[in-house]
């Protein structure tokens, strides 16, 4: 899963990327309770609003047909269904995108592993 999210911001930074770092990828984690998240942000050419609704679509995909399937946030956002967690797209054309992926946390005992 984070592999495919760092390929898809580092796919998404160009000479029109925002920010004083013209390419830029953070990746932040974050305990709260009885949750845990992931938050992979990118200041890349961001995401149209037209396009956003479909990004989790399976074969679905922006990229030129040699640079991609359009399978890798399909496969994530199934995982993390999967796991009872969320996945939450924000982005701004033009203003990079921020990916927020959040899963119950797992308290592994001994019987367990």
């Amino acid at each position: 899963m984070v592999l495919n999210l760092l390929s898809n911001a580092r796919d998404a930074l160009d000479e029109r990327s925002a920010g004083p770092d013209p390419k830029q990828i953070t990746v932040r984690t974050r305990v709260c309770a009885d949750e845990v998240a992931l938050i992979v942000e990118d200041n890349g050419v961001g995401i149209p609003d037209d396009v956003l609704p479909g990004i989790f679509d399976p074969f679905f995909t922006t990229k030129p047909p040699d640079r991609g399937t359009g399978l890798g946030l399909s496969i994530v956002h199934g995982i993390v269904r999967e796991m009872g967690g969320e996945i939450t797209v924000t982005s701004r054309p033009g203003g990079g995108t921020t990916v927020t992926i959040t899963a119950p946390v797992i308290t592994l005992t001994e019987s367990s592993l």
